[in-house]
């Protein structure tokens, strides 16, 4: 995908009459997306379906979260708004293409595994072995 100013070129969705866009996630956005997703797993290998069924009812905010209007700066975007329309509008087969997307402009959880991995080198190459999240202490 071409870049612009190191963003990947947003992708365009028609969803109830409205154009949104989705493009690589910014600071702000993986803010507002961690309350909705503390307590969720979300490690290993998802697929779009997986992911749907993962969150549930949680799903149009989170596309409200990921999507902005076309035209709206995406710090002015109403979440209640583009949740409520999400809900009643946006149709599974764009959900899917959506999550899609989204695992292509915003390797998200690929960025965690290499967090993760350099977070057990540093332990190891300091000697400072710590207990992963949920896991046992390491040797």
């Amino acid at each position: 995908m071409p870049r612009n100013g190191g963003s990947v070129e947003p992708n365009k969705y028609e969803i109830g009459g409205k154009t949104y866009t989705q493009q690589t996630l910014v600071f702000g956005q993986i803010k507002q997306l961690r309350p909705v997703l503390e307590g969720m797993d979300l490690t290993g290998d998802f697929s779009p379906n997986d992911v749907i069924e993962v969150l549930g009812e949680k799903l149009p905010r989170v596309m409200a979260i990921v999507l902005c209007p076309e035209g709206v700066k995406i710090e002015d975007k109403d979440l209640g708004d583009i949740e409520h329309h999400l809900s009643f509008n946006l149709d599974i087969i764009t959900a899917f293409d959506v999550v899609e997307d989204f695992f292509d402009c915003s390797p998200v959880f690929s960025l965690v595994g290499r967090f993760q991995s350099l977070a057990e080198k540093f332990a190891q190459e300091t000697g400072n072995i710590q207990k992963p999240p949920g896991g046992q202490k390491k040797k």
